[in-house]
């Protein structure tokens, strides 16, 4: 929440400038990367409005990003309030300035104001209503239907790629698995670094039982995320189990465990995999965890069960 953060404390110290990248404007348990617990400053957009009249505020998003593009187009219209949504960027503007070789010029054109020219958006208008309509009913509201029908006539106007996704994502919620793909695919054609497109199209081929498209739409998906995560690992590395990538896919699911311990799928085919491969330690290690995770399921406590006899024996 650095951009939050940065927006808040500015704001209510009467800083003479802030520079926010990629901020949360509301934190709601509905919106993801909010936290679940109540807090006070949930809604920015009445503190930017009260802000002092010597405080500017510059936001940077990742304008490729349905949650980015929804938070940035909540930001009040106001004086001294300016937005620039990054093409080609999804909600780590700065590693995708990192890639580009552009991260000194920002940082220099933030601090002293050097020239800084990248491709940026601003929405106005009624388009902007509309696609703060199709988050609400889509990250708010979880009415997937009505996001499709504000969002289509859209993407008919400007294929956005954050908007494509909104639409593929509220098509796999609604179980509407071909419309889902297409959309994902288009929003990835938009924007090859759209990550979220990228793993959605995964688990669209892993219900599919494409364990093989699967894998590498969900490597795909892992090359530009903005931070490490256990779960799109844990995916990644369930593919590579099906596919019989067993090295890869041990490297993987360890890599999600070290992330997030309570992954039971990635204790489990760990489990799984060492004891094929003759490590009945580390196969009842991983086990005994998934155990604790996933209480009564018959397939773990059998293989416990043996490999405790196993090692009773030695």
């Amino acid at each position: 929440m650095g951009g939050y953060a940065a927006i808040l404390f500015g704001t209510l110290l009467g800083a003479g400038r802030v520079v926010a990248i990629g901020p949360q404007i509301v934190l709601d348990k509905n919106l993801p990367r909010s936290p679940s617990a109540p807090v006070k400053y949930s809604d920015l957009a009445p503190v930017i409005v009260g802000k002092h009249e010597r405080t500017a505020i510059d936001i940077w998003y990742g304008f490729e990003s349905a949650l980015d593009l929804y938070n940035a187009l909540l930001v009040p219209q106001i004086d001294g309030v300016r937005t620039f949504g990054v093409r080609g960027a999804m909600h780590n503007v700065l590693a995708k300035f990192k890639r580009t070789n552009e991260l000194r010029r920002f940082f220099s054109h933030i601090a002293i104001g050097t020239p800084f020219d990248v491709p940026v958006f601003h929405i106005n208008g009624d388009l902007r209503e509309r696609i703060l309509q199709a988050g609400e009913r889509f990250f708010v509201q979880k009415d997937y239907p009505g996001a499709i029908s504000i969002s289509t006539p859209i993407v008919e106007q400007i294929s956005l790629s954050s908007v494509h996704f909104l639409i593929g994502a509220s098509h796999f919620r609604m179980k509407d698995l071909e419309l889902a793909r297409q959309s994902f695919e288009r929003a990835a054609s938009a924007c090859d670094e759209n990550y979220d497109a990228h793993h959605h199209l995964g688990l669209y081929f892993e219900k599919k039982g494409d364990f093989k498209a699967a894998e590498a739409s969900f490597a795909r998906g892992l090359e530009y995320f903005d931070a490490p995560n256990g779960l799109r690992f844990s995916k990644l590395a369930a593919s590579q189990f099906r596919n019989g990538k067993y090295q890869e896919a041990i490297a993987n699911h360890q890599q999600a465990i070290s992330l997030d311990p309570s992954i039971s799928r990635s204790h489990f085919e760990l489990a799984m995999m060492y004891d094929r491969a003759g490590v009945g330690d580390r196969a009842l290690h991983h086990f005994q965890v998934h155990a604790h995770l996933k209480p009564g399921f018959p397939t773990t406590e059998r293989h416990i069960s043996r490999l405790m006899k196993v090692t009773a024996k030695r």
